[in-house]
């Protein structure tokens, strides 16, 4: 029996359909005759258990029963999903079905308008119109054929001067009219003639009546009775057995067997659990509610990989609509990351004869859902495919619209249920068109179109090729990224040809020309480095012409370069003669911040040996973690923690009262090699204990030229980030050497904004930089509009736009930069200058760095897809300070430049056209809420866009029952409503990413570095405007007569103001059946209204609205 199941489902697919007659013969329907000879061969050898699998079949099978003549009749699944959608929305052309043919001979015109009002009569859905009873229940109601008033459109174009142009104007126009469901017909048919002898046949139908099916049914019984009244013959057509209502009703009895049972659990099993959403990558914002403007393309796949991929699929017996769908996933996986892939596809869902010749919305609708196995090979992934594929044709007759309710699908209005991806596969091969070498080669595009996916996908043989057609929303996506995921499609359905034992992980898609852009157009900014030297020579070389240039201000007192030169040379000498300092030793540095921090660190260098920061605020336990990891030789502090130092027992060096003593100003020799180690910075790691990154002299020369390339040279440099933080080394190793002065503020002042912009004015500081957080609050302070600077240098955090807007209306002049770049990459990787109105990312890679953006298999990924970012060239450190494991796991192998490596950050981001880099986020910045994934920047980004917000923070914390929340912190000049604050995110992002809390902070909490500090953030109580969880009472009469008739229709036995009728459980159905409930009560309410505000109180309102207006009248 398993044989046989195993062909009837082959043939379904294929949709061909066995008939078993009472003499034991098998009826092959199907309507392209493309049986092909092994299909036909198949069906011969396996007769005897084809007759025995159908006969069994069929003692079993449910005869579909007419029903008695009524006044109004039952809605299918399938139907009742479209009306609610035009009531939800109103009345939209997305749902048209038009068709056009062509007739090629004089026309009749009486034969055939007979013949369409014969077609009409022979189809009761024809004349079937939709309408609701007084208590608001849909039904479908028959109208008589002299009722309907139905007439053919008949158009004479001949003496038109382009008649054909005509023809598709009118189609076009035509195609877009919506049809009205309540008033009907929902069937339009047009004759248009071009010349004598030649007619164009085109017809509408609204989808809730018809199907692809229905079209062609339509066609061929239109002809058959315009033959018949033409010739004076009988019409060459079966009676019909019963009419699409005698379906509809079989199918909701149906429901309730044993058979549907089992489908019902395979489908509940089948796609429990989150259901990943699928983005491809875009630059267009989600419209908040579900859209139908689409465009379309076309391409074609060659005949050689159409041939092979049939072979491979055939080979392993399966078919080539698996093979596309197998393909397609593995595409889909390599965009967007995600493992777990569900996509749907159609059935025609007329897996019964009596079904053959009818018209009507019979189509139904299988999600098919993958996992995707990197490791396998395409062979062992098609085997997978193949399977579900078979199960869920064994399953399809389980409506897909019940599917949806029984998962109870959380409610999203911008997107369809379950999936955004939809293929078809017309296994009717065209030999009406002829493929050109040249069509090969190119996407065409068809032009505006419908669409009712984000991404519908079909594919049909014509000509030996494949010919692949996409229509997408065009509100959704843009259309170079569509066109490019079609040739990445073919790239990828050539490379499975080629060897379809490749690992999934292995298997390219992207051109040569898109992988020679993305590793070496995007990355092509080398220039000679001579790394015979250090920082130390050049500072050395600008020291020995600028000897009494001012280098370093700490309030009253300043230092020379001379002076900065012979200081530095006397705590070298000491360390090497008194501490016996080598080459790649290490001394930790303990120090308040002032000018002694930059003579021990110029000292340290010059002894030959690497320093570490260690700063005096840590605790006494982080302080003994880094001296113990690094085995550092000697500590340099002051006087202040001389008494303080029970993390450290080693060589001690008090520099603020032991410096006079030391006499040797000698200049050393430099030993140092670009290989050895410049120095050790700690950065916070993800398991608890911080992280030492080592970081040499090769890589720390690099880093500071390409600073000194890109920036001109300034006169003043003021940087209020701790020396503990890797982006101080780079200004003040950039000032040392271009002979800017480095101004220091002690701890205290960079806590106070006020000082901060008092200390730019009267130093008539030129440059500034500081992490974005607490350049906005130095620029709230009232007289920073007299600062003198000529350069802000951001970076460690993303910039919103409210922050450059807020800069450039204050100080027009002044340049801002966007720096970025993990410690592991000393300083610094890329760079970008933010303009007043322009786009705010990280820019490009500095000098002799490069770039990846990566997926899971370390694959380059297109531009603007999202990915994770990898960095390479010679700012790389050389690891993790005594942790061989981190640095093998994170400095990995470069598969792109060979014998180097590269460092993975764990960062997200994506590559624009211009060849910057869009930042996205952490890894960790991304969360699952209520079964969706969620970007918290992107909530962060539209937040902070509100007028009177100037910084917002987006963090997710568990609730009472340990589900994920969101709860937003945000900084501003005004208190906010809650109703302001979700209405306006509502009008950007989806229901599902607008927090539940929201808390107005006077400022944030920063770290020590300057950045916002998100674990305190989760402590601080704030000024809580509302929880989304709180209860709240009903007041007025009719809040509290809609919180009963709420609780009657959900089951539940509290409803509080401010929940969401969606989220307590309410669907499309249960929302129909509040306004129908509503509408007894004596409320007319649009469903389009309580879909955009779907609160509890808001719906009352909208309640207390209509009594209002109508008091009025």
């Amino acid at each position: 029996m398993e044989t046989a199941k195993k062909i009837i489902s082959e043939l379904r697919e294929e949709k061909i359909h066995l008939k078993l007659n009472s003499d034991d013969t098998i009826e092959i329907a199907s309507y392209d005759k493309g049986l092909t000879p092994e299909l036909i061969e198949k069906i011969k050898t396996n007769k005897e258990i084809l007759v025995t699998f159908l006969k069994s079949k069929s003692s079993g099978f449910s005869k579909i029963q007419k029903l008695s003549e009524t006044e109004k009749y039952e809605l299918s699944s399938a139907q009742m999903r479209l009306w609610v959608i035009d009531r939800f929305e109103g009345k939209t052309s997305a749902f048209n079905m038009p068709f056009h043919m062509p007739l090629k001979e004089k026309i009749d015109i009486t034969s055939f308008n007979k013949a369409i009002l014969s077609v009409i009569e022979r189809h009761e859905i024809l004349r079937t119109v939709f309408q609701e009873d007084e208590d608001g229940k849909v039904w479908q109601k028959i109208i008589p054929v002299q009722g309907l008033n139905f007439s053919v459109d008949y158009k004479d174009f001949r003496r038109s001067g382009s008649p054909q142009k005509e023809v598709e104007d009118y189609i076009k126009n035509d195609s877009i009219l919506p049809f009205d469901l309540e008033k009907g017909p929902l069937l339009r048919i047009s004759l248009l003639q071009t010349s004598d002898e030649y007619f164009e046949l085109y017809y509408n139908m609204h989808h809730i009546i018809s199907d692809g099916w229905s079209l062609l049914v339509l066609s061929k019984d239109v002809l058959a009775f315009y033959n018949s009244y033409k010739n004076n013959v009988k019409v060459e057509l079966e009676p019909l057995e019963i009419q699409y209502k005698d379906y509809a009703a079989w199918q909701l009895d149906k429901l309730s067997n044993d058979e549907t049972e089992k489908a019902k659990t395979y489908w509940l099993n089948k796609l429990s659990g989150d259901i990943p959403i699928l983005d491809l990558p875009t630059d267009k914002d989600r419209p908040k509610s579900k859209t139908y403007k689409g465009n379309s393309l076309e391409a074609y796949i060659s005949p050689k990989v159409t041939r092979e991929i049939k072979e491979i699929t055939q080979k392993q017996g399966g078919s080539l609509f698996m093979g596309i769908v197998a393909a397609l996933k593995i595409l889909l996986y390599k965009y967007t990351s995600e493992k777990d892939i569900t996509i749907g596809t159609p059935v025609h869902g007329r897996d019964r004869t009596e079904l053959e010749n009818q018209i009507g919305f019979y189509l139904n609708i299988l999600p098919l859902r993958n996992q995707v196995i990197p490791d396998e090979t395409f062979e062992e992934f098609f085997g997978r495919i193949k399977q579900t594929t078979l199960e869920a044709y064994k399953y399809q007759a389980y409506p897909f619209d019940r599917l949806v309710q029984d998962l109870k699908v959380s409610y999203d209005m911008s997107r369809s249920p379950i999936f955004d991806i939809s293929v078809t596969y017309n296994n009717i091969a065209s030999n009406l068109d002829t493929v050109s070498e040249s069509e090969l080669d190119e996407i065409k595009v068809l032009g505006d179109s419908q669409c009712k996916n984000d991404l519908e996908l079909h594919f049909q043989e014509v000509d030996g090729c494949i010919s692949f057609g996409v229509n997408y929303n065009s509100d959704v996506y843009e259309q170079d990224i569509i066109m490019n995921f079609m040739n990445h499609f073919k790239n990828i359905l050539s490379n499975i040809s080629d060897n379809p034992s490749i690992k999934t992980k292995d298997v390219e898609y992207l051109s040569k020309n898109e992988t020679e852009k993305l590793l070496s157009a995007f990355n092509s900014n080398e220039i000679d480095v001579d790394t015979s030297k250090t920082v130390l020579t050049l500072f050395s070389e600008f020291s020995s012409v600028n000897p009494d240039k001012r280098a370093i201000q700490f309030k009253d007192k300043s230092l020379s370069y001379k002076e900065l030169d012979l200081a530095s040379n006397k705590v070298a000498n000491f360390l090497k003669e008194e501490f016996n300092i080598k080459p790649n030793d290490i001394v930790g540095i303990q120090l308040d911040r002032n000018e002694w921090m930059i003579i021990a660190i110029l000292g340290v260098m010059k002894s030959g040996a690497a320093y570490v920061p260690i700063n005096p605020m840590l605790p006494t336990s982080r302080k003994k973690h880094i001296v113990k990891e690094t085995n550092s030789k000697a500590l340099i502090t002051e006087a202040n923690y001389i008494f303080d130092l029970d993390f450290f027992d080693g060589n001690v060096f008090a520099i603020d009262v032991e410096f006079d003593s030391l006499e040797n100003d000698e200049a050393i020799v430099e030993e140092s090699s670009d290989s050895d180690l410049a120095y050790v910075i700690y950065t916070s790691g993800s398991t608890g204990d911080p992280k030492g990154v080592m970081v040499s002299h090769g890589s720390l020369l690099n880093s500071i030229i390409s600073r000194n390339e890109f920036y001109t040279s300034i006169d003043s440099i003021l940087a209020i980030t701790p020396f503990s933080f890797d982006a101080s080394i780079g200004l003040y190793w950039n000032a040392l050497t271009t002979g800017a002065v480095y101004h220091i503020l002690d701890e205290g002042s960079l806590k106070n904004p006020d000082f901060i912009v008092k200390y730019l004015i009267e130093n008539r500081i030129k440059c500034l930089c500081n992490p974005p957080s607490l350049y906005q609050l130095i620029i709230k302070e009232e007289s920073y509009t007299n600062i003198n600077l000529e350069r802000v240098i951001l970076g460690g955090e993303v910039i919103h736009t409210n922050l450059v807007d807020k800069h450039f209306e204050i100080i027009p002049e002044c340049r801002m930069f966007n720096e970025y770049g993990p410690s592991e990459n000393t300083i610094w990787t890329t760079v970008k200058e933010i303009t007043k109105g322009g786009s705010v990312n990280i820019g490009k890679p500095i000098h002799n760095n490069y770039i990846y953006i990566l997926d899971e298999e370390k694959k380059l990924i297109p531009i603007k897809g999202k990915g994770e970012i990898y960095v390479g060239g010679q700012n790389l450190a050389k690891g993790y300070i005594n942790n061989t494991k981190l640095t093998e796991e994170k400095f990995i192998e470069n598969p792109f430049r060979k014998g180097e490596l590269m460092y993975r950050t764990g960062d997200f981001g994506k590559w624009t056209k211009n060849g910057e880099i869009e930042f996205i986020g952490r890894e960790d910045n991304q969360v699952k809420v209520r079964g969706f994934r969620v970007e918290l920047g992107e909530i962060e980004r539209e937040l902070q866009k509100k007028e009177e917000i100037n910084e917002s923070k987006v963090l997710v914390y568990k609730n009472n029952v340990n589900q994920n929340e969101l709860i937003a912190y945000f900084v501003g000049e005004k208190d906010q409503s809650l109703k302001e604050l979700k209405e306006f995110l509502l009008e950007k992002l989806p229901e599902y990413m607008i927090p539940d809390k929201y808390v107005k902070l006077d400022k944030f909490p920063l770290t020590r570095n300057g950045k916002i500090d998100s674990k305190k953030l989760l402590e601080l109580k704030g000024n809580l405007i509302l929880s989304g969880v709180e209860y709240i009472a009903p007041e007025t009469e009719t809040e509290k007569l809609l919180e009963e008739v709420i609780k009657n229709i959900l089951g539940v036995e509290k409803v509080s103001m401010e929940d969401d009728f969606f989220f307590l459980g309410g669907n499309s159905l249960k929302l129909i059946e509040l306004i129908s409930k509503l509408k007894q009560l004596g409320f007319n309410l649009n469903i389009a209204e309580v879909v955009k505000k779907p609160k509890v109180k808001q719906i009352a309102s909208l309640l207390e609205e209509v009594v209002f207006e109508e008091n009025i009248i």
